[in-house]
């Protein structure tokens, strides 16, 4: 049975197999793909036995470890491997650490280096390579996620969007007409919902598990409205043909940004006035990297 693949893809686009590659996971443990650390906000009282939560726990940035080899024998090659590898982390701009499970199922979390591990080289890599050598990394947010789910819909009268597994069928016309269909989030965190409108279009109505987003904020062809629930930048933002972003958030008639609940599936009712369309977008969001 074929085991887990492990893959870095740096900061600047470089693409690493840490489990056959260059690069390799050595024996050590890895660390970081266990549950964050949890902050809980509580009180307690004399005379009273345990305390009581004042609000939800959060989870802290994410520490990781990552202890790796050589895999390279050729001297020049592998200090040149090398020099490529630390080139590929950074420690304000993040890559991606991706686990692939045996059946193609995958988790992502975005890292940051935070120092290389007490790193103790050989005094001369070209004679005597160093034996062990390790990340330490974190991620400002800790959640692993699951690929993107992205529905698309738009005016096609003949086709289906979602088809008979996500629900009915989905089509939008160029008129106001109500679709449904559903949307399912197989994490263990609520997830943001990403709603983008592609003009042209003058009026939408986006209605998820009972929260409402509509407005009459004009899209014109080739612009487009981004409408995002992540609290982080809870917004509506209008991007122009020419890039300019403006945030437009106080022009919605109605603000109720929804989150899908974690391990459930909701429905969504969508109404587009306009010829344009419509994409939603998920990431399911893991306390750990895989289980």
């Amino acid at each position: 049975m074929t085991g887990m693949q492990w893959t870095w893809t740096g900061r600047d686009g470089s693409a690493w197999d840490l489990t056959a590659g260059r690069v390799r996971l050595d024996k050590r443990p890895v660390g970081g793909v266990g549950e964050p650390e949890w902050v809980r906000s509580v009180r307690s009282s004399a005379g009273q036995s345990g305390q009581r939560r004042t609000a939800w726990s959060t989870a802290k940035a994410r520490a990781g470890f990552l202890p790796f080899f050589l895999a390279e024998t050729e001297p020049a090659a592998r200090v040149a491997t090398e020099a490529a590898w630390w080139a590929s982390w950074d420690v304000d701009f993040p890559g991606t650490l991706t686990i692939t499970q045996p059946d193609g199922s995958s988790r992502s979390i975005a890292a940051c280096l935070q120092d290389d591990a007490d790193y103790e080289p050989a005094k001369d890599p070209y004679t005597r390579p160093t034996d062990k050598l390790a990340v330490n990394w974190v991620a400002d947010d800790p959640w692993w996620r699951g690929p993107a789910v992205v529905r698309t819909f738009g005016q096609q009268a003949s086709q289906n969007f979602f088809g008979t597994r996500y629900g009915p069928p989905f089509f939008i016309s160029s008129s106001n007409i109500l679709a449904t269909a559903t949307l399912t989030n197989s994490g263990d965190i609520d997830a943001p919902v990403l709603i983008t409108v592609m003009g042209p279009a003058t009026g939408f109505d986006f209605t998820i598990s009972g929260h409402r987003v509509a407005g009459s904020i004009p899209v014109v062809a080739g612009a487009s409205l981004l409408l995002d629930s992540d609290v982080r930048h809870l917004s509506a933002t209008s991007l122009a043909t020419d890039g300019t972003r403006t945030d437009v958030t106080r022009q919605l008639a109605v603000a109720d940004f929804a989150r899908i609940p974690r391990k459930s599936t909701v429905p969504l009712t969508a109404q587009l006035t306009g010829s344009g369309s419509v994409t939603v977008r998920h990431e399911p969001r893991y306390r750990r990297a895989w289980g």
